[in-house]
């Protein structure tokens, strides 16, 4: 592990300093295991390793915000040590006393909030099956293992990409105007020289309400939300390549160069632990749950139960 490079677009889910240590970002880049540690010291606590060095490093104390969006940036080298930028401040020079940075506080989204409702008895088959996919698509990535999100890939295929998909054959009896909501901000671009990775969320818990963009369905599954060095990977790539290829629903080989691509690129990347594509399925299931929930209501309404819990 001779030189490496992070950078990530983090919110600390907690007031500042965190009560308790808090993991803001774990994963597998490369073969490197990376974490980051918010402690009650106010600092924070980057580690990686591949195995057989380590590498550690410890900002100084931070003064911050409570939910602090922060763009952070590490390398190491065997040469020249760790480097640590913080929003453009950097933190590895020597510091005596705290750091103030410059930092959005952003507020709570409710996007993750899970819909809680009863499936009415007198539901038509097609209106059954749209609102139990909802409710075990939540539960699915609520989990968050491989075989959940694989699972989640399923349902997201069939309520999104099928030829006939779901979420179209209920709507056309209801007629409800469907947007899907994402962070504009964080949306992946071209990576600069040396990088080879980028994964975004697009349905955080923590965000500005005015980089908050709604969009019809199929710029929404024309939105890009992994890029390796060489080309992006939209929503519609990531649920295709999860459900059909990857064991959602079939075992497929890969058709094009593009799924052969994504493939690869799992194979490398690892946010929180899980292949980069399984990563980004909660993010996509909880922007569709939010879509969603003009339908739930007017199917609820319909058959007379009360409305929808957000």
């Amino acid at each position: 592990m001779n030189e490496g490079t992070l950078v990530l677009d983090l919110t600390i889910p907690s007031t500042w300093p965190p009560p308790n240590p808090i993991n803001v970002f774990d994963g597998l880049a490369d073969q490197t295991t990376i974490q980051i540690t918010a402690t009650p010291a106010g600092i924070l606590h980057f580690h990686a390793t591949d195995g057989n060095e380590n590498v550690s490093f410890e900002t100084p104390n931070l003064v911050l915000p409570d939910f602090a969006c922060l763009k952070v940036a590490f390398t190491w080298d065997s040469a020249d040590g760790v480097g640590c930028a913080i929003n453009g401040v950097l933190v590895t020079e020597p510091i005596n006393g705290p750091v103030t940075l410059n930092a959005k506080s952003e507020p709570p989204t409710g996007f993750r909030s899970p819909a809680a409702f009863q499936v009415p008895e007198p539901c038509n088959d097609s209106e059954r099956s749209f609102l139990r996919f909802i409710l075990d698509l939540q539960s699915r990535v609520g989990i968050k293992d491989r075989f959940n999100l694989l699972e989640a890939s399923a349902i997201l295929r069939r309520l999104l990409l099928d030829a006939h998909p779901i979420i179209h054959l209920v709507n056309r009896e209801y007629r409800q105007q469907l947007l899907f909501p994402i962070v504009a901000e964080r949306q992946v671009k071209d990576l600069g020289e040396g990088a080879s990775f980028h994964f975004v969320n697009l349905c955080p818990d923590f965000a500005d309400p005015a980089e908050i963009q709604h969009l019809k369905f199929d710029a929404f599954l024309g939105t890009e939300v992994l890029r390796d060095s060489k080309q992006a990977f939209t929503i519609r790539d990531v649920i295709d390549v999860c459900a059909n290829l990857k064991g959602g629903i079939h075992f497929d080989e890969p058709a094009s160069k593009s799924q052969q691509s994504l493939i690869e690129l799992d194979k490398n990347y690892f946010p929180f632990f899980v292949d980069a594509s399984l990563a980004a399925l909660p993010g996509i299931a909880w922007t569709v749950v939010v879509g969603a929930r003009p339908l739930i209501q007017a199917i609820l309404k319909k058959h007379g139960h009360v409305q929808i819990k957000l």
